[in-house]
């Protein structure tokens, strides 16, 4: 079980190296562009994304009926700017906002318990891109275009909620309780409340993006671009380090001030009781996953054919 662990861990570092080697090689390609206006021209645009979002942990997906994935969608959009270096090839940015998260659904059958929670994390988030697209040298008028982007991207999160409401079995609300950046709320027992020092999800997320699709040119410089996106994190999104409560009152137990949020689960939201969790059994990390659409109005600068 160990070796598993540091295996995880070594492969998440892997991941990191090798997207900041790509990211420090696509700004040194930024910083070598020079001011004039090549004839393939720059472009700029405004995008919008509607997203299969998914949190997959190992843990979660072996979970038994407690806990269940359910389908989420989420959105994104922003805007991007690109500088075509040839007929084919292009650097650029993307600066927006996006949307992340997971829905689930559960059941004890024992307790007939059942649950409804949502997280809901929402990144600025910047991606440089390599761009390409097709070029006919026969046709250089042709207004369908394949094109692809791939590149890094690093999110900052703004905010987040992650929400659970159980039921029983008549139906009847007995529990609701939510997380925010500022801790954990309970709207059925205020008393319960907890102030943190720290968020219980990391606040910068690092991944990787890759964008097939293709272009229309409606006019010599306005193209519509449909593209099917996909955006992998190579970073764990929960925060496991060592979170702080808030206490108006230092406990004498300085280890009292501890808050282990995902420390004893065996899935989410679930605590692995009556007993106490392996502290070998380390709970494995939860990556960002968004497969979906991408629409984008581009601007050309420079006419990229005639009428």
């Amino acid at each position: 079980m160990q070796g598993s662990v540091l295996r995880n861990i070594a492969n998440v570092k892997f991941d990191i190296f090798m997207i900041k080697k790509i990211t420090v090689v696509l700004l040194f390609l930024l910083a070598l562009q020079p001011n004039s206006i090549f004839a393939q021209g720059k472009a700029k645009g405004f995008y919008a994304a509607y997203n299969l979002s998914m949190l997959p942990n190992r843990d979660d997906l072996d979970a038994d009926q407690r806990l269940d994935y359910a389908t989420t969608f989420r959105f994104g959009a922003g805007f991007e700017k690109i500088n075509f270096k040839s007929n084919n090839f292009g650097i650029g940015y993307q600066l927006g906002v996006c949307q992340t998260g997971q829905d689930y659904t559960g059941l004890d059958t024992f307790t007939k318990l059942r649950i409804a929670a949502s997280t809901n994390l929402t990144y600025a988030k910047l991606s440089l891109n390599l761009l390409y697209r097709s070029y006919d040298r026969y046709n250089p008028e042709k207004r369908f275009k394949v094109t692809t982007s791939l590149g890094p991207y690093i999110a900052l999160m703004g905010s987040f909620k992650d929400e659970v409401k159980v039921y029983d079995a008549a139906n009847t609300l007995v529990g609701d309780y939510y997380f925010e950046p500022s801790g954990l709320r309970n709207t059925k027992a205020t008393n319960t409340n907890i102030d943190l020092k720290e968020p219980i999800y990391n606040l910068l997320d690092i991944g990787f993006s890759v964008a097939p699709g293709i272009q229309y040119m409606i006019t010599p410089k306005l193209a519509v671009v449909f593209q099917v996106r996909a955006d992998v994190s190579a970073t764990n999104v929960e925060n496991t380090g060592n979170i702080k409560k808030k206490l108006a009152n230092p406990p004498a137990n300085p280890a009292d001030e501890n808050y282990d949020k995902w420390g004893n689960l065996y899935a989410k939201y679930i605590d692995y009781s009556p007993l106490k969790k392996d502290p070998y059994n380390v709970r494995p990390a939860t990556k960002n996953l968004n497969v979906g659409a991408q629409l984008t109005i581009r601007i050309y600068d420079f006419p990229q054919f005639s009428k």
